[in-house]
């Protein structure tokens, strides 16, 4: 009887295990496509006016932008803000990217901004809309 308990037992951590890892990939997978819509929001927002947005908040005020917005679903809205699945605001700067041009990204799960030079994939889980 204990060895089936056993069993039983390991069976269930293991699932518990793989039930984690499906959750946390597919957070991941929709913060991606959270940031994939904002991108294109941005972009519309760049071929209307010719300029990056000064703030992700300025996507709202503009019709073309604010359209592809409307995509995301309702949780992604904190008031003005819009959010990663992990509840986290999304962090955007109109010129950090690479080259000088705009950058988007989800802090990711853990919350912490990860430097882009670092080497641990544990505490580098930052998100960036090129991964889409």
């Amino acid at each position: 009887m204990l060895v089936v308990l056993l069993i039983i037992a390991i069976v269930l951590s293991l699932g518990a295990g793989v039930a984690t890892s499906i959750i946390s990939r597919t957070d991941r997978e929709e913060t991606k496509a959270r940031l994939k819509i904002v991108w294109e929001a941005m972009s519309e927002f760049h071929d209307d006016t010719g300029g990056w947005p000064g703030q992700l908040t300025d996507l709202a005020g503009n019709e073309k932008a604010a359209a592809v917005l409307r995509r995301l679903p309702v949780d992604a809205f904190n008031g003005n803000e819009v959010r990663d699945r992990y509840g986290q605001p999304l962090h955007y700067s109109s010129t950090g990217g690479f080259g000088g041009g705009p950058a988007l990204y989800s802090v990711g799960p853990d919350g912490q901004h990860d430097a882009s030079n670092r080497t641990d994939a544990k505490n580098n889980d930052n998100i960036y809309h090129s991964e889409n």
